[in-house]
């Protein structure tokens, strides 16, 4: 019954006020965890990315690799072909691990980075649940300096919990997706310097999604990005001008400065590949779909449209 009511709302979301998808979502969410148990903290998934724990009330990540045993192929799949055996790769918001999971058995070695305490524990406990061992976990923010930072958690999409800035409302971004219309959960985090932690070290692949954190991870990783061969981002124009308030243009130039090329990954699983020189076109093309996941590559792949 709960899967047929949900994949109903899903049907009449576009037609609903988003005050009102922000509360059924959240019911949504709520009932999901009650039926489970109140000491049911997490559910076992097992499917394309691998045995996975996610949390109880997680309506997004969590849901999707619980009702369909998967999420994000497209993408997954394209990092894939980008990972060699010897590849080192970098994820910075690794989560509960259904993105580090995959390319963990594929890469010589995998470093994930997940600031949120109680995922982190999912996360460690995924990675020995997959059975591996050339895994490299850090439980801190990325961000341009070393100390403590305010993080916010979302509850029924733990994904989109995120650094709270203060020149923003701590709802900016959650939308009926996300969060109900109240005030959000407030943790104390530890911060770094991606450069400092890891210096001299070189990722093939870095994989950023923080959710609107970028550009404060960006002032920290100057080095790490220097010799990193492929850049994987999720750009969002709605963090992008409220929170790094900045432009999309800006942003992908900023983003792709030394890079040869990027692929825009279209929502339906299409991807166009645009040279430097055509950034701004990507940029008009990000602000048309409202964000997307994007791949800078060091040299250009000459895989045009797929």
């Amino acid at each position: 019954m709960f899967t047929a009511l949900l994949r109903l709302y899903r049907c009449v979301r576009p037609f609903v006020p988003a005050r009102i998808r922000a509360r059924m979502i959240t019911q949504f969410a709520h009932f999901r965890a009650r039926a489970m148990g109140k000491f049911a903290t997490a559910v076992l998934t097992v499917g394309y990315n691998g045995t996975l724990l996610v949390p109880s009330q997680d309506m997004s990540v969590g849901w999707n690799l619980a009702d369909s045993g998967a999420w994000d192929e497209d993408r997954i799949e394209f990092l894939k072909s980008r990972v060699r055996p010897e590849s080192e790769v970098l994820i910075v918001g690794a989560h509960v691990g259904a993105l580090l999971v995959p390319l963990a058995k594929v890469a010589a070695r995998v470093v994930g980075i997940e600031p949120n305490p109680e995922t982190f524990h999912l996360l460690e406990m995924n990675v020995k649940l997959n059975g591996l061992t050339n895994v490299e976990l850090c439980n801190f923010a990325a961000g341009d300096r070393s100390g403590e930072v305010d993080f916010l958690v979302a509850e029924a999409n733990s994904g989109a919990s995120r650094l709270r800035f203060s020149h923003v409302s701590d709802l900016t971004g959650w939308d009926a997706s996300s969060w109900a219309p109240t005030t959000p959960s407030k943790l104390r985090v530890p911060m770094r310097s991606l450069d400092d932690a890891f210096s001299g070290r070189t990722f093939d692949l870095v994989i950023m999604d923080i959710e609107g954190a970028e550009f404060a991870a960006l002032s920290g990783m100057a080095g790490v990005l220097r010799r990193a061969e492929t850049l994987q981002v999720e750009i969002l124009p709605l963090y992008l001008k409220t929170i790094a308030m900045t432009g999309t243009v800006e942003a992908v130039k900023r983003l792709g400065s030394g890079f040869g090329s990027a692929i825009f990954m279209f929502p339906e699983g299409k991807s166009v590949e645009l040279p430097n020189v055509q950034f701004d076109q990507l940029a008009m093309e990000i602000d048309r779909i409202g964000g997307g996941d994007v791949i800078f590559l060091r040299r250009p792949s000459n895989a045009g449209a797929a």
